[in-house]
C-alpha cells in the first residue's frame, strides 16, 4: 500500500471515530479527551488533579461554570481544552501518542460520570501553567498549591 494512501485511510478512520463519539453525545469520551488534552504526558497525579477541577466545578453548581452539566463545564470558553487539534484526530492517534495517558483519561472520565471520583485537589476549581495565571487572585481566587508545571487555585 502506498504511504500516502495509508495516511489518508488513517485520517479517515480517526475522523470517523471522532464523529461517532461526538455525535453520539458520549460524555465519557469528551471528558476523557478534555483531561487528555490538558495533561497528557504529565503523569497520573497531574491528570487526577485536572479531573478534580472538573468535579469541583460541578460540585459548586454555579451557572457561569455550566451548573452541574459536565458538557457545559468542559466546553466553557477559555476554560478547558475539549477541542482537538488536527494532530489529535481521534482515539487511535491518542493511543499512539500517549497510550497510558489516554487509558488514565478514560478511567478518570468514567469515575466522574459515575460520580465516584474523589477530589484529590483540595477543592481546586482552576489551574494554570503560570503562577500569575489568575489576575483576579485575591478578590476571587485563592492560590492553593503547585504540582508539576501547574498552579492550582480555588474560586471563592
Amino acid at each position: 500500500m502506498d504511504m500516502q494512501v495509508g495516511k489518508k485511510m488513517l485520517i479517515q478512520l480517526c475522523l470517523a471515530i471522532l464523529v461517532i463519539n461526538c455525535v453520539s453525545g458520549n460524555e465519557e469520551f469528551l471528558i476523557a479527551k478534555t483531561i487528555y488534552n490538558e495533561a497528557a504526558g504529565e503523569g497520573e497525579a497531574v491528570m487526577s488533579l485536572i479531573a478534580s477541577t472538573i468535579v469541583n466545578r460541578q460540585k459548586m453548581n454555579r451557572s457561569y461554570f455550566g451548573g452541574q452539566d459536565l458538557m457545559k463545564i468542559i466546553s466553557k470558553y477559555n476554560e478547558f481544552d475539549p477541542e482537538i487539534s488536527q494532530e489529535f484526530l481521534g482515539e487511535a492517534i491518542m493511543i499512539k501518542v500517549d497510550p497510558k495517558g489516554w487509558e488514565l483519561s478514560k478511567f478518570f472520565a468514567n469515575k466522574i460520570i459515575k460520580k465516584e471520583f474523589l477530589d484529590v485537589a483540595g477543592g481546586a476549581t482552576h489551574f494554570s501553567d503560570k503562577r500569575d495565571g489568575f489576575y483576579m487572585e485575591g478578590p476571587n481566587f485563592i492560590y492553593l498549591f503547585k504540582y508539576g508545571k501547574f498552579y492550582f487555585f480555588q474560586e471563592k
